[in-house]
């Protein structure tokens, strides 16, 4: 892909671990803003099995690929290169230049930082490696590669920085998630009536969720719970079957905040397991732009984030939050979790932090 017609910026190649429609993540709220702000930007979506094929979707400016190849093998580093060279041939051929910027989401590209680019980012927002069923050796294998190559390495976390500088990376830049300006500047004026106190669950609950965590909930009589997002496995399906629990399934990102205000409190139900040892969650932000206070499960790493406002450990803890809550809506003029007093960071002034770190045009 050349620059477009008058427009002397370089296209970014963005390569995803999520696809474009799913649920939002950082990785679309960055490959927009550089669609918005000129850069010809295309978006790949995961690569798909079983045949030999691309096709192109555009989205206001952006494109969307989605790419099909005969195989892949995530776990075996080797392997996987060849089924990256298939797509980034088909890629080339569909008229996209090496003369882009590499932005890697996805680590299984990592053969991909043997192909010469602009320039190459690592967007590293987990710790892979870690995930249910991956291979912790062929993960870090994919990453040694990239931190050869790559001229910056932006990571979520001091946890993930520190990690990544450990095992090689240099020019670590740290930059954790923000929420979508929106969220922040159309002010929210109004609560739903208490009781019953309306919580919600945002995102992927697959297999690093506490689902006993969130059961407790439902067994108080004054909570209605809201799921929203994809889930798998017979704990999810469980959930949203019990009394009390109202699933919205995949929604939108106008919807969700439309859902997040028919709210109070807002969950970040994290297993403790070494995956959320790093996490830094967007839903903390999208939650407390709104104005909900943010309960967590018991993980250390929570514990002093800017935006939890409680760890409920049990359901002791849960019933004095509670009865906390209570007494904050019978005695202040406003809701809890409006205070005023926090400063959040949007997607728009990290996308100015990402400008001041990449050597782009």
């Amino acid at each position: 892909m050349q620059p477009l017609p008058g427009n002397s910026r370089l296209p970014v190649l963005f390569v995803s671990p999520c696809a474009f429609d799913s649920i939002r993540q950082r990785h679309h709220a960055f490959a927009e803003l550089f669609s918005e702000n000129g850069f010809p930007t295309l978006f790949i979506n995961p690569l798909k099995t079983s045949g030999f094929s691309i096709s192109i979707a555009k989205i206001n400016k952006m494109n969307i690929l989605s790419i099909r190849v005969p195989f892949k093998a995530a776990q075996f580093p080797g392997i996987n290169a060849i089924a990256v060279k298939i797509a980034l041939t088909m890629v080339k051929n569909s008229g996209v230049s090496k003369n882009s910027v590499l932005w890697i989401g996805d680590p299984a590209f990592s053969s991909a930082t043997d192909w010469k680019w602009s320039s190459i980012v690592y967007d590293r927002c987990d710790l892979h490696g870690f995930f249910p069923g991956q291979i912790k050796s062929a993960w870090r294998k994919h990453e040694s590669a990239i931190y050869k190559r790559a001229d910056v390495i932006f990571a979520t976390t001091e946890l993930i920085k520190k990690d990544s500088e450990n095992n090689g990376a240099k020019n670590v830049v740290l930059l954790p998630n923000a929420v979508h300006s929106s969220w922040v500047k159309e002010k929210r004026t109004s609560f739903p009536m208490f009781p019953p106190l309306r919580i919600i669950s945002a995102g992927a609950h697959f297999e690093w969720i506490d689902f006993k965590w969130l059961e407790m909930f439902t067994n108080n009589p004054k909570i209605s719970l809201n799921i929203v997002g994809p889930g798998r496995g017979c704990d999810f399906s469980r959930l949203i079957n019990l009394p009390g629990v109202t699933y919205h399934g995949i929604v939108g990102h106008d919807k969700l905040r439309q859902i997040v205000d028919s709210c109070h409190v807002g969950l970040i139900p994290f297993k403790k397991m070494k995956l959320t040892l790093a996490v830094d969650p967007i839903k903390a932000y999208e939650y407390k732009a709104r104005g909900l206070l943010i309960w967590s499960s018991d993980i250390p790493e929570l514990f002093h984030h800017p935006f939890v406002d409680r760890v409920v450990e049990d359901s002791d803890e849960l019933k004095k939050a509670i009865k906390e809550y209570e007494f904050n809506r019978s005695y202040n003029l406003s809701e809890p979790g409006m205070t005023g007093k926090i400063i959040l960071p949007t997607w728009e002034e990290r996308f100015r932090e990402v400008l001041g770190q990449v050597e782009i045009k």
